[in-house]
């Protein structure tokens, strides 16, 4: 028989390893098996082969799912599946075959080969991991051992991460356990594993056998032949940490006292800050989860075995040890296997032979992991484009906080639900007084990260592209500094205060683009260098509770069109057109006019109109009174016409009739005749003499 012949006649059938492949049955026949399985951790397996093919290809088996099974007492036998992340081609062998090392790892191994940049908001952490999954097309995943709350993220960001760190940073941070668990495939179907995903010790799984005898002599498959205990010093307390900007007076601090019978360690206290946590009831679970990682690496089991069975996740009794206290519950929670099938090889007749060496711990202990992944840090600043809703120009809440697009989010719909709320940095602020500028839509903005943490975004500053120019047009303007706004909606119009700082030409310059408002609530002092300015188009009204004073050595001016107030150092003067004015001057008040000129009291029962026709006067009584000391008057009412004085009363037409009153008597002269009239008698005198007529004439 040729070598090539013996090579055909090899098969795994009935042997301690067995190895299935892409390949074809018995194209690799397994000879050895080392790995290591781990809560926690990826399993990796290290296969050693031999092939009667000394030309497998790469693409033929890296990277496609391989399974691998070992015998158990009685003949049924264990299976593990994978994946394979690497082959080695090794010697060529004496018998016409080449050995083969073969790498396997979960299915989740191949996430630690893709990276992202994304962002998860509103979601637990158990559907951020589906929705990994469910985008691979990965369906192996139980999640039932999760019991406890699943609060939901706000604002999750998986940034420049590979996503296998992603998973197991959420993971830690969550304090959930996980493993493997390897379930044979039905007849004619691939073996499977399945991510099994826990949050308390409630899940560790009865194992095949619920019961491993202890024997250091004479032991069987089964038996556990090494077997000791460690305990590990811990700190007596943890205390976490962290900063809500809505509760600013109260930040968030939690402890939690371990409950590990070590009487020294109650000194030791870890205080951690930056707990990502916002209230009390989060603060006590992240705080819980931490010193519990750390309470359950206090009490562990090293222990070796030939049981074939042992697996992560699953928990067994102890029996037969001569330390009493031993016997009790566990849970394991890593296997390093060892097996060998010499039986290809061997000349000597040696046996096949496996081994393990497990690590456990109280069956009631809840596995939480240690946060080992480290939280993606983002130095420096970033840039990202303010957004909202469609429709909207700016977006914003009750702290001003604005929302944004980052370029590296490739999953952005480029609207309100791109990210948080982020808070916008201000110059000055304090309660209800400081400063506010709000970024608007479409705005560039610089944005910084709290501590580097990309789950902690701030606006810090607003930059102009190619879209969004300044508002001055550079370099011609480069010595303006300008604050220029755009009315919104519609952007139409602005308001801007902006400073002109060129030599000689310098300048504020204020622009509102509706209303200005000022409010003073003391004195306010205003000083002009030289010439002030001011135009209104419609009207000007001042409103002054007490006085006001305007002072100025010079003239000043009212004017409207053709109407002026003048003052100046001769008086005031009132004008209108070219022929009409008052003046006041030391002088005395002079009123022109080529017209009319009319002093009206009330509605028109009262006043004097001067005309070219002459002087009238209208009045229910008119006076005139003469030095106004009430010597001499003229009273006229609806009662008749009085004219008084004190020393002579005269009335004259011409030269040649008169009537004179005076101390003396009356005088009443006329140039062609007197006549009185009174009740049908009279009493004429003209130059034929005089004559009297009446019912009766009495003469003295």
């Amino acid at each position: 028989m040729t070598l090539d012949d013996y090579a055909e006649t090899l098969t795994q059938a009935g042997r301690l390893l067995a190895i299935e492949t892409p390949l074809g049955p018995d194209v690799f026949l397994l000879e050895e098996m080392t790995g290591s399985e781990e809560v926690c951790s990826l399993f990796s397996f290290r296969l050693r082969v031999r092939s009667k093919r000394q030309d497998v290809a790469p693409s033929e088996l890296v990277g496609l799912p391989v399974s691998w099974t070992l015998e158990l007492p009685g003949g049924a036998r264990r299976e593990w599946s994978g994946v394979v992340g690497a082959l080695e081609a090794g010697p060529t062998l004496g018998d016409g075959m080449r050995a083969y090392v073969v790498t396997a790892h979960p299915w989740l191994w191949l996430f630690g080969h893709t990276s992202d940049c994304r962002i998860f908001q509103h979601k637990t952490t158990q559907q951020i991991l589906e929705t990994i999954f469910d985008e691979a097309g990965i369906h192996d995943v139980d999640f039932s051992g999760v019991v406890g709350p699943k609060t939901p993220r706000e604002y999750c960001v998986q940034y420049n991460e590979t996503d296998l760190r992603f998973i197991f940073r959420l993971l830690e941070e969550e304090g959930w356990a996980w493993w493997f668990r390897h379930e044979p495939g039905q007849e004619g179907e691939a073996g499977r594993h399945v991510l099994v995903v826990a949050d308390g010790a409630h899940a560790w799984a009865p194992g095949e056998e619920p019961s491993i005898r202890y024997g250091t002599s004479d032991a069987d498959l089964n038996d556990i032949t090494a077997w000791s205990r460690r305990y590990s010093f811990l700190p007596g307390r943890l205390v976490e940490a962290d900063w809500n900007f809505e509760t600013p007076r109260a930040p968030q601090m939690q402890d939690q006292p371990s409950v590990a019978p070590i009487g020294s360690n109650k000194p030791f206290e870890m205080y951690h800050w930056g707990g990502r946590f916002t209230d009390r009831d989060r603060a006590d679970a992240v705080t819980k989860r931490r010193i519990e990682a750390h309470e359950a690496q206090f009490e562990t089991v090293q222990a070796e075995s030939c049981n074939r069975r042992i697996q992560p996740g699953q928990r067994f009794a102890l029996q037969s040890h001569p330390a009493a206290a031993e016997n009790a519950d566990y849970a394991v929670v890593s296997v390093q296997h060892m097996a060998q099938d010499p039986t290809y090889s061997n000349s000597r007749g040696e046996p096949p032979r496996y081994a393990n060496r497990f690590v456990a711990i109280p069956a009631t202990v809840r596995y939480t992991p240690e946060q080992r992944t480290p939280q993606p840090r983002i130095d420096g600043v970033q840039t990202a484009i303010v957004v909202g809703p469609a429709g909207e120009e700016i977006h914003t809440d009750q702290y001003g906080r604005i929302k944004v697009r980052f370029p590296w989010d490739r999953y952005a719909r480029g609207d309100e639900r791109d990210s948080c709320w982020l808070r916008v940095s201000q110059p000055w602020g304090g309660r209800n007084w400081g400063a506010q500028t709000i970024p608007r839509i479409g705005m560039e903005v610089l944005v910084a990260y709290v501590e580097g943490d990309p789950d902690k975004p701030m606006v810090v500053g607003v930059v102009p592209n190619s879209e969004m120019m300044p508002p001055l047009s550079l370099p011609g303007d480069k010595t303006r500094t300008s604050l220029k706004t755009s009315s919104s909606p519609g952007g139409s119009g602005f308001n801007e205060l902006s400073f002109e700082d060129k030599a000689g030409a310098e300048e504020v310059f204020l622009h509102a683009q509706k209303d200005a408002s000022e409010m003073v609530n003391n004195n306010k002092l205003l000083t002009i260098g030289n010439a002030y300015t001011a135009a209104a188009q419609t009207l000007h009204m001042a409103t002054v509770q007490a006085s006001q004073t305007t002072m100025t050595p010079a003239d000043i001016v009212l004017q409207h069109l053709g109407s002026m107030i003048r003052m100046d150092a001769t008086g005031i003067t009132i004008s209108f057109g070219s022929g009409h004015a008052i003046q006041l001057s030391d002088a005395g008040v002079q009123i022109r006019s080529t017209a009319k000129v009319e002093a009206v009291q009330g509605d028109t029962a009262n006043f004097v109109s001067l005309t070219d026709d002459g002087v009238y006067t209208k009045g229910v009584t008119v006076t005139q009174d003469a030095a106004g000391e009430g010597d001499h008057q003229i009273h006229m009412s609806k009662e008749g016409v009085q004219i008084h004085s004190k020393t002579l009363v005269c009335a004259w037409q011409a030269d040649d009739n008169s009537v004179q009153i005076d101390h003396e008597g009356v005088v009443s002269s006329g140039r062609t005749h007197i006549k009185k009239l009174a009740a049908g008698s009279s009493l004429e005198m003209n130059g034929e003499g005089i004559s009297q007529k009446g019912p009766l004439i009495r003469l003295n």
